[in-house]
């Protein structure tokens, strides 16, 4: 069976025990992913002592969902699919779960496969509330299940979540799976799946980011020493060795990578995150073993385009991102447990991306579709503050693998960092076109500058300029630069128009009115000509 990339629910016994693996490093200086103060939390079930886990509020103002939901983006609209062998979400959990935050996400559970169904199970359930943490009010929660007779059972969910006759007739608008395999137990052929499943489940990613569907993957819980499995002792023979997992590191998904918080808090619940770290810290069952976000380079795949001058080398590397894995998520109907691990990271960065999607569609503006491209992107022309850079910490569990530790930029322990989702709808928003023309009237024939240059995108860089000189909708010169010049060689109006293209595939159109005259404007008239008398002849 595949690792599941989380722990299962934990006794709030050991938040102290967490509390202490949160402290950061000794010697560390101001660090960019500090995140400030976070709100006490809102519901009828949490309540003093708070622990360290946090509400769906909480999180909410952490990574920048709290501005979108106040404008009434929620999830409503919306739906995921969610991936899980071999195991099925306890209904009853999420409903109380559900009743304690006032989520009306309809979540619905399909079995796939012959054989016996899958016990409801915590990491199941999981996949569940986190992802109506992020997104309360989705239409749809597909929760797919397999059975104990399912060959390739994650790529069989997979090509069964993508079936729109599968989701009520219309097709999700993210996945999320949390399921991952050593990428050297694949290649060595792992029993119960077949050898060309790598392939073939690569493929069908591929498949999904054609439509426009980002899947998101977590990239386990065994640091860069991802065979090893997790927790892990030091004594493991496979934790020296850098291994990353599949499905994460294909380049058709995104690559969800965990974080850590440092947090001071009150006792309203309230706090202050102080920095945000690569996650890395004891397992809370088993404190001779640790536990960390997963990060590394395939063995497999090369990088795609997207991250060739970002990532190192030419292999691919993961994560894509990191989002809170360590620190942990309140859970339910009651205070007395919660959930944590990648798995929980990537559910909820993939429903988060379901709010960005409303929040643009709510502009008139369609899906950037697969995520991944557009995350580079933004990396390259400066983020717009989408992107917060982790720093501090590594995911080299023992210390022996020698990767990956966290630095300014992409990091194989932190990727391009974690993700503020209100400026990521912001920096996709509609790029503004400006048009001048200099002058905006003459004597023809008449030379004009035409100029574009003060055109603003909130996110992304401008591309390029497609001109139409005389507004007939035929573009008569397209350029990388923002001006260009015209003739106008007799008398007329034009109105020429520019449509300006963004890197993050957005465009928008200005034009501007020039008139060429016969005579300039304002030249006084020319002189009368002189009347000359007829000759007179007598007759």
């Amino acid at each position: 069976m595949p690792r599941r990339s989380t722990r299962s629910l934990i006794a709030l016994a050991v938040v102290g025990t967490l509390v202490l693996a949160l402290a950061a490093p000794g010697g560390a200086g101001p660090a960019s992913g500090s995140t400030g103060p976070i709100p006490p939390p809102v519901g009828p079930c949490y309540h003093a002592p708070y622990p360290t886990a946090l509400a769906p509020n909480q999180t909410a103002q952490l990574y920048g969902l709290a501005p979108l939901w106040a404008q009434g983006f929620q999830g409503a609209g919306k739906s995921i699919a969610i991936l899980d062998p071999y195991q099925r979400p306890d209904t009853a959990t999420f409903a109380a779960f559900a009743a304690c935050t006032g989520a009306t996400a309809s979540l619905q559970v399909e079995v796939v496969g012959p054989g016996n169904p899958p016990a409801p199970q915590g990491e199941a359930t999981l996949d569940a509330i986190i992802a109506a943490t992020a997104a309360p009010h989705l239409d749809h929660i597909y929760e797919f299940s397999g059975t104990d007779g399912l060959q390739n059972s994650q790529l069989a969910l997979l090509q069964h979540a993508l079936d729109p006759a599968n989701t009520g007739g219309t097709r999700v608008d993210a996945i999320s799976t949390s399921f991952t395999f050593c990428e050297q137990e694949l290649l060595a052929g792992k029993p119960g799946y077949s050898f060309d499943y790598l392939q073939q489940m690569n493929a069908a990613l591929q498949q999904a980011a054609a439509a426009g569907v980002t899947v998101f993957a977590d990239a386990g819980d065994g640091g860069s020493s991802n065979c090893a499995g997790w927790p892990m002792a030091q004594n493991n023979p496979q934790a020296g060795q850098a291994a990353v997992g599949f499905p994460s590191s294909s380049p058709w998904v995104v690559s969800v990578g965990g974080t850590q918080l440092d947090v001071t808090r009150a006792a309203d619940g309230s706090g202050t995150v102080n920095e945000e770290l690569v996650w890395n810290e004891p397992a809370a069952n088993s404190p001779n073993e640790r536990i960390g976000g997963g990060g590394g380079h395939s063995i497999v795949f090369t990088g795609a385009p997207w991250q060739q001058g970002v990532a190192p080398g030419t292999a691919r590397s993961l994560p894509d991102v990191a989002l809170m894995a360590g620190t942990p998520y309140w859970s339910s109907g009651n205070d007395k447990g919660y959930w944590d691990g990648t798995s929980a990271a990537t559910p909820y960065t993939a429903a988060s991306w379901l709010i960005v999607l409303s929040s643009l569609e709510a502009q008139g503006l369609s899906s950037p579709g697969f995520l991944a491209p557009v995350l580079y992107e933004l990396y390259r022309t400066g983020g717009a503050g989408a992107l917060r850079d982790v720093t501090q910490g590594t995911n080299d569990i023992w210390g022996e693998v020698g990767c990956c530790t966290a630095t300014t930029g992409y990091d194989e322990a932190s990727g391009l960092g974690s993700l503020q989702f209100d400026a990521l709808a912001a920096a996709l928003g509609a790029p503004t076109a400006r048009l001048t023309a200099t002058p905006t009237s003459g004597t023809a024939p008449l030379s004009v500058v035409l100029d574009a240059g003060t055109s603003s995108t909130p996110g992304g860089a401008i591309t390029s300029y497609a001109w139409d000189d005389d507004h007939d909708g035929v573009i008569d010169a397209t350029t990388t630069t923002p001006t260009r010049t015209i003739q106008i060689s007799s008398a007329r109006t034009l109105t020429p128009q520019v449509t300006i293209t963004t890197s993050l595939g957005r465009s928008a159109t200005a034009s501007v009115s020039v008139t060429a005259n016969t005579v300039a404007p304002g030249s006084p008239p020319p002189p009368a000509a002189p009347i000359i008398a007829a000759p007179r002849f007598a007759g």
